[in-house]
């Protein structure tokens, strides 16, 4: 008998009309669902329950690209838990959704538009003895669930394969084995040596027996032999052994089981992002390319931040104290020889020399960057020029079946190459330079006060991930959720002026004029987050790097540092710790 549930919720605000909810309540016939696949842009566009009998039950609508990490329930296996954050709109399914199974294995599904916000998620569960088998959807909110009671474990009553428990620990030896020669063995004793054909799964409930029958398959070291150990509670390969070949082969194998789960396609890791530059970098030009702008990149980053130490410099070249650490500057002097008088006759002959050494520093930084910007722009747009045409050609040069299986939106989406591109090729080398320009900083620093830079550093950093991170993500969710609000009122009103006829013939007016002041009554509500947060964000981030150098100069004051620190230097240091502090939220943007 299917039950319908909804735990209790707070009562929430909501432009969606209730009369518009479905009557789940009627009893639908059992059916095991079988796996759940993922449609997704920037939110859940569609969510498919795929049942055993291979009938299926939608919701949202068909939009987006398929996500690779299908649901797959294994034996015994079924939906308990539906964690949804509600996305109110008239198309898609959620911002985003997290599935959990009675073995407690959890499938998060967060695009670009899952907040995390409290008052945006929705938990239901299934009661005790009961599975999930659908889901009760209207315009992007959870309303409810449709329960079955949950059928025996098919292994009950088998003590060698007792039913599954949550609490514990699961792992999964997989070998893969091509065809054997070994005709004088029996079946019996080819598993025990790991010489079945195909792919072999073998359970167990701890890592360490898991490991011992690793180890037993690899000491063989039979030809074909490939071993993996899967973690199927983090759905992901701990250890394996073998030709790459074969265990891609096991690890696909083993996803189709839904032991285990496939590469995110919407996330590209460090990891990835190297292999992809590695492959875009394919021809000789491209790497000679590459290592041109790198070095670029590295040359502006030193001589920026040089010329902070140079401005130090400058501006306390009137300062009696600052005369001390001259010969840190006496390149310049065969450069003002060339313009100026050196027979030693003129009083302000290191003063001039010294400012024309700070314009050859500010020009050369200045020459570097924009000859970076010019070979780096010609360079990425050619790559993105025969890229685009290369992949034109491949996609014309398809059968006819992959137009068929594939709907434009994916067709149209795997052509842009130059978002990868771009990403990679821009991305990278600037991340790259941002790490050599913080090691360089450091240095500098260093150089000037080992006790300063420890607490310039380190205060840096506890600043950076216990007061602006959080806040940053609070912020990154807030204005997620405006863009949710945004995108539902831009829905309402082109759905109003294309069906104005209608409209008007059934005098709906007001039903729309209302969703519409609700939709615009959220928005001001939410608001009111928004500027708040701006205003606590920025006025923590510009006190936070005054509190930072505030430490710094505290302790050149109580430590030893004040007897060996120019003025010059210190205002230099000074320069130096505020780049280092911008580059420093550079590098993070640019790794997230």
């Amino acid at each position: 008998m299917c039950k319908t549930t909804t735990d209790e919720q707070p009562p929430r605000s909501s432009s969606f009309d209730k009369d518009d909810t479905k009557d789940v309540s009627i009893s639908t016939p059992y059916k095991r669902v079988k796996s759940i696949s993922i449609c997704r842009d920037t939110g859940i566009n569609l969510i498919t329950f795929t049942y055993a009998d291979d009938t299926k039950n939608v919701h949202g609508h068909d939009g987006g690209n398929a996500d690779s990490r299908k649901v797959i329930f294994t034996e015994g296996e079924y939906l308990t838990e539906v964690t949804h954050e509600q996305f109110e709109n008239f198309y898609s399914a959620a911002a985003a959704i997290i599935f959990v199974t009675n073995l407690g294995r959890r499938f998060e599904y967060k695009p670009k538009l899952a907040t995390n916000l409290k008052d945006q998620l929705t938990t239901l569960k299934a009661q005790p003895n009961h599975q999930i088998t659908a889901l009760n959807i209207n315009k992007g909110h959870l309303l409810s669930l449709i329960e079955h009671p949950t059928p025996p474990h098919p292994h009950q009553n088998d003590r060698s394969n007792p039913k599954p428990n949550p609490n514990q620990p699961w792992y999964v030896v997989a070998s893969y084995n091509k065809q054997n020669d070994d005709y004088d063995l029996t079946e019996d004793e080819k598993d025990a040596l790991g010489l079945l054909s195909g792919c072999n799964f073998e359970h167990f409930k701890s890592y360490f027996d898991a490991k011992n029958r690793f180890t037993s398959l690899t000491s063989s070291k039979r030809k074909g032999n490939a071993v993996l150990i899967l973690d199927c509670k983090k759905m992901a390969t701990v250890k394996y052994s073998g030709k790459p070949m074969d265990v891609v082969h096991v690890e696909s194998e083993a996803i189709k089981e839904g032991l285990i789960l496939g590469e995110d396609s919407e996330k590209v890791s460090i990891r990835k992002g190297l292999q992809t530059l590695a492959s875009l970098l394919g021809e000789s030009s491209d790497k000679k390319n590459f290592a041109l702008i790198l070095s670029l990149l590295a040359s502006s980053s030193y001589f920026d931040l040089y010329a902070s130490l140079v401005t130090g410099k400058v501006l306390t070249m009137f300062d009696e104290s600052s005369s001390s650490d001259d010969t840190q500057f006496n390149w310049v002097d065969p450069f003002y020889c060339v313009l100026g008088d050196c027979s030693g006759v003129d009083p302000n002959q290191n003063e001039k020399a010294l400012i024309l050494g700070y314009f050859l520093v500010m020009v050369l930084k200045s020459f570097l960057y924009v000859t970076n910007v010019y070979f780096h722009h010609l360079a990425c747009d050619k790559k993105n020029s025969k890229t685009r045409a290369d992949c034109f050609e491949k996609v014309l040069s398809l059968d006819q079946a992959f137009f068929d299986t594939k709907s434009m939106a994916e067709i149209r989406g795997s052509m842009q190459v130059e978002s990868i591109n771009n990403t990679i090729t821009w991305n990278i080398p600037y991340l790259l330079a941002r790490m050599i320009k913080l090691m360089i900083a450091a240095y500098f620093m260093v150089s000037i006060s080992l006790e300063l830079a420890f607490i310039a550093i380190a205060s840096t950093i506890a600043v950076q991930v216990l007061v602006l991170t959080p806040l940053q993500k609070k912020s990154s969710s807030y204005h997620k959720k405006e863009s949710k609000i945004n995108i539902f009122l831009d829905q309402i009103k082109d759905e109003a002026l294309d069906m104005t006829a209608t409209i008007k013939l059934f005098s709906n007016e007001k039903h729309h004029t209302d969703n519409y002041e609700r939709g615009q009554a959220q928005y001001s509500d939410h608001l009111y987050n928004v500027v708040f947060l701006r205003v606590v964000r920025e006025f923590s981030y510009s006190n936070a790097q005054s509190l930072s150098f505030a430490l710094v100069l505290y302790w050149g004051i109580v430590g030893n540092a004040r007897n060996s620190v120019t003025s010059a230097s210190l205002t230099g240091f000074f320069l130096l710790f505020s780049q280092c502090q911008g580059v420093f939220g550079s590098l993070k943007w640019h790794w997230e």
